[in-house]
């Protein structure tokens, strides 16, 4: 039977919402948080529902990193995955970057020339690296909002910079001029109290479970003017990564943007004073986004594999020389990853071969060859058309 919500309760006659609560609040399932809702705790179960939920992607997590481990240059792939969730995620809260220009601002970045987005990208980037760890307090949560935003050029509006110790200090409201649906914690020692009063109260649980609670708790204490959104997606991320293949987490903020009106609609529930603070409606559905989340990376990094797989097959049965063939796999490999394209520098580099061999190659299969300019160089991969056209061979 699903989970209802005590909203529901309350106006559904036949149904005692006092009760219910009661045996909710009180349960052995039940954990209290120190966040209050008016007079009432916030609080989540621990039901049947939830730890079957937690099995269920925990089993998927071991058929994804699997499935990842056979997948040949796998970091290559999660960099234009990680960029997919950048651009998924910004575009949630009406801001715009192509994959183009997250890329760029990447190689900006690299070149000490930060651009817009080139902060948040090296964040993510951090994200395949093992060692990244959660914050712990509220100050390591200003610190990361700090190099996520403010370390570029047009990171956030300057309006919105906190111009508090960490946070914001001055009240904010969500909604629009006939309805708030949302007041953030006020004043700014509410939201550092509140921060590492969460903190604290979800240490130790699956972390799952931990990033369920935190990810709407963030957004209910909304600590920042702007970004809170971006930031709480991106936090979620970095808890569960701490456990989870990046294979399936890296689709998160897509099966959000899917998802939009449920995933708002609980954030407007759980915070609803008819729902008496019980979280584990909002628990559920992140844990069935999760899960989504993770369904969509086993079957792209599957889709992917066959896909190089067949084609390498198909370059193998060519009459071409064996160097001809190393460049059309790198050339697919980088088309069917998705990644923008490779210059002949780096062609040449992971080739190990003379840039004068490249300079013939990229000459010899111009035709089959998709050619974008970025900024002085030209970017190599395939055209659609040769997968086409060696597949009919």
């Amino acid at each position: 039977m699903a989970y209802r919500s005590l909203k529901k309760c309350f106006h559904d006659p036949s149904c005692d919402e006092k009760s219910i609560y009661g045996q909710r609040i009180h349960s052995d399932q039940c954990v209290r948080l120190s966040l209050m809702k008016e007079n009432n705790p916030f609080f989540f179960l621990q039901n049947q529902e939830v730890n079957d939920l937690v099995y269920e992607i925990l089993l998927l997590n071991s058929q994804c990193t699997a499935l990842s481990q056979t997948v040949d240059n796998l970091n290559a792939l999660l960099y234009t995955v990680l960029l997919e969730e950048i651009k998924q995620s910004n575009t949630i809260e009406g801001v715009n970057s192509s994959k183009k220009e997250l890329f760029r601002s990447d190689l900006d970045y690299s070149i000490h020339h930060a651009s817009r987005f080139s902060s948040q990208v090296r964040l993510y980037k951090n994200l395949l690296k093992p060692e990244q760890k959660f914050p712990q307090n509220s100050q390591e949560i200003s610190e990361l909002y700090h190099k996520m935003f403010l370390g570029t050029p047009l990171g956030i509006d300057k309006a919105d910079i906190p111009d508090g110790k960490l946070f914001r200090k001055e009240e904010v409201f969500v909604g629009n001029d006939l309805k708030t649906i949302h007041q953030g914690l006020y004043p700014e020692e509410k939201i550092i109290v509140a921060l590492d009063q969460c903190l604290h109260d979800l240490n130790g649980y699956n972390r799952l479970i931990q990033a369920g609670i935190f990810h709407f708790l963030f957004g209910y204490i909304h600590p920042f003017y702007d970004g809170n959104g971006r930031m709480g997606r991106y936090l979620t991320i970095r808890l569960l990564a701490q456990d989870l293949s990046l294979c399936g987490l890296l689709n998160f903020s897509l099966i959000v943007k899917q998802n939009r009106s449920e995933y708002y609609r609980n954030f407007e529930l759980a915070e609803d004073p008819l729902n008496r603070g019980d979280l584990t409606p909002f628990l559920i559905m992140m844990l069935n986004l999760i899960k989504e989340s993770m369904n969509r990376g086993i079957h792209m990094v599957k889709q992917t594999r066959e896909n190089l797989q067949q084609t390498f097959l198909l370059i193998d049965a060519m009459s071409i020389s064996k160097n001809k063939k190393a460049f059309l796999k790198l050339m697919a490999k980088t088309t069917l990853y998705g990644l923008i394209g490779l210059s002949q520098d780096e062609i040449t580099k992971e080739l190990n071969c003379s840039k004068p061999m490249v300079q013939k190659m990229v000459k010899e299969f111009e035709t089959d060859l998709w050619r974008e300019k970025d900024g002085r160089i030209w970017r190599y991969s395939l055209h659609r058309d040769f997968f086409n056209r060696v597949q009919s061979v």
